[in-house]
């Protein structure tokens, strides 16, 4: 298995077998979405070669959510972004919490 590029305690999940527990691991610290998380997680597990790059999407806002943070609504933003991305609501409120727009709020 080539998983170089994947968090160690992804890999970690991975190896004893945990595979929803490596796919909530290795969206926690990308900010990718489930699909994408378990296609990664499974190629993995195949012994698929795999590289990721970081989805994080406190990098870029989707233009909507950026919006609605700006016009105040956080929780619209957070209802926006997970819609758009497929993250958790956790994952979701951390990057609409870091994003730069939100310090008017």
């Amino acid at each position: 298995m080539n998983m170089n590029s994947l968090p160690a305690d992804v890999v970690e999940a991975i190896q004893q077998g945990e595979t929803i527990e490596a796919i909530k691991r290795l969206r926690l610290a990308t900010g990718l979405g489930l699909k994408e998380a378990k296609d990664i997680v499974d190629a993995c597990s195949e012994g698929e070669a795999v590289v990721i790059a970081s989805a994080k999407p406190s990098d870029t806002l989707p233009a909507e959510v950026v919006a609605a943070i700006q016009r105040g609504n956080k929780i619209e933003a957070i209802k926006l972004l997970r819609e758009l991305t497929g993250l958790g609501l956790k994952e979701a409120k951390d990057a609409v919490d870091a994003s730069p727009h939100a310090t008017s709020s």
